[in-house]
């Protein structure tokens, strides 16, 4: 005879506890008694350390135009080479960081 799993078959005995505390069960999900004050965390100095970088970068261009037009510049007159080694450790670097 096959089981029922719908929960609705009378033949079977139910039983429900009425305490979850089991003897010898010294789990205790309350916090322990303390100083009865709260946990706190203090953010403000960290906040306002964040909010002064914050202000910085945004005073900050996003381009460095004295780079880009030495860089021009540069490229221009033929002067500018590029150095693989360097590239290729960059690149392999790159993939070190995934």
């Amino acid at each position: 005879m096959p089981d029922d799993v719908s929960g609705n078959n009378s033949n079977h005995n139910h039983q429900t506890t009425q305490d979850s505390t089991r003897e010898g069960d010294t789990t205790d999900s309350r916090p322990p008694k303390g100083t009865g004050k709260p946990d706190t965390v203090e953010v403000s100095e960290m906040r306002s350390q964040l909010k002064s970088l914050e202000q910085k970068l945004v005073k900050q261009p996003d381009v460095d135009q004295d780079r880009v037009n030495r860089m021009r510049e540069a490229i221009h007159r033929g002067k500018y080479r590029v150095d693989s080694d360097r590239v290729a450790n960059k690149m392999l670097g790159f993939e070190e960081d995934f």
